[in-house]
């Protein structure tokens, strides 16, 4: 679900979901999954991330104060799995509720900044290769082997 708005510093483009101005809440497993990563892990993922994705890597928001890492993907496509440890997933559903700050494309939004815009062609990033880079960077192998 997107609108289509003018032009606002810069992007021409702003789903629903992200605020014009400031930041809100957004309730996870409704717009998009979540997985949270912590410092430095979460920026060597957000890296390999924009380096794998030879292109625009989807939404991730940096938290300053928390220093943490929060990966927009797909709804669906995160709670359905186990993930590494130093990540979480937050997909709603079973009762659970979490709720992510999304800050605006401009303007003040402290203390939450945009690592990786969303864009149309990749609004949210691709939970298998998030996933799959997790593992690889952690060591961690879902299996347990």
């Amino acid at each position: 679900m997107t609108n289509q708005l003018p032009p606002c510093g810069g992007h021409p483009w702003r789903p629903a979901w992200i605020p014009e101005a400031g930041h809100r809440l957004r309730l996870a497993g409704v717009y998009f999954d979540v997985v949270r990563v912590d410092g430095v892990l979460g920026a060597l993922v957000l890296d390999a991330l924009v380096r794998e994705a030879r292109g625009p890597a989807g939404g991730v928001v940096y938290d300053c104060a928390a220093r943490r890492f929060t990966f927009l993907a797909g709804v669906r496509s995160a709670g359905g799995r186990r993930w590494p440890p130093g990540s979480r997933a937050f997909a709603g559903g079973r009762g659970r509720a979490e709720y992510v700050g999304i800050p605006a494309l401009r303007g003040r939004t402290w203390p939450l900044a945009w690592c990786s815009v969303p864009v149309p062609e990749a609004p949210l990033v691709d939970a298998d290769l998030l996933h799959g880079l997790l593992c690889r960077t952690t060591g961690w192998q879902p299996d347990g082997g």
